[in-house]
């Protein structure tokens, strides 16, 4: 049927398909042409699989009933990526695990760290975690003082713990914080005079 317009008579290889109008049709009162696409019909009647094959999609059909396919069979789609996916979920979670475990162990070193710069550095931070409820109980007179975690003056140094009364405590008191610093027994104190 096409092979007519697709060969031209004077050559012997065939030329490649082309929109052509053909003849004009009469209607309506008024001429009409129509264009035919030969590669349009041709690639409709084509048989190509899903473009999901790859991951197990059985389906072959023409563009058309491909597109209904997709349109129609998302979760099956959905459902054959899975299935192929699984074999690495194993993988996936003992990778999260392993990154879990690192950003623990970093967290424990980095607070070791903390703890050996405030044990032997000349400087000591003290943090004071909740500092309005300490001060309110102060000011209750519940609990005048908070404690710090005793630290050492040096590697081998004395051990201290500082005192704080947030509200003061004695002749300052609603008036001024009071800071107090005790030497506490430590187990270098036989060696220090």
């Amino acid at each position: 049927m096409f092979s007519s317009i697709l060969h031209s008579s004077s050559s012997s290889i065939p030329t490649p398909p082309v929109s052509r109008p053909l003849t004009p049709i009469e209607g309506n009162g008024s001429l009409k042409t129509i264009s035919l696409s030969l590669t349009k019909i041709e690639n409709d009647q084509i048989k190509k699989s899903c473009p999901f094959e790859k991951y197990g999609c059985k389906f072959v059909g023409n563009r058309l009933s491909i597109q209904e396919h997709m349109r129609d069979q998302n979760d099956i789609h959905i459902t054959l990526i899975g299935e192929k996916l699984q074999p690495f979920r194993e993988e996936i979670f003992e990778g999260i695990e392993a990154i879990k475990v690192t950003h623990e162990k970093a967290e424990k070193i980095e607070n070791q760290a903390k703890k050996l710069i405030h044990c032997y550095s000349s400087a000591y931070m003290w943090h004071i975690e909740d500092y309005p409820e300490k001060y309110r109980l102060a000011k209750k007179g519940t609990k005048i003082f908070v404690e710090s975690p005793k630290f050492l003056t040096s590697r081998f140094g004395y051990a201290i713990t500082v005192f704080l009364a947030p509200f003061g405590d004695l002749e300052t008191s609603r008036i001024y914080s009071s800071i107090y610093v005790s030497i506490m027994p430590g187990q270098h104190d036989p060696v220090l005079h």
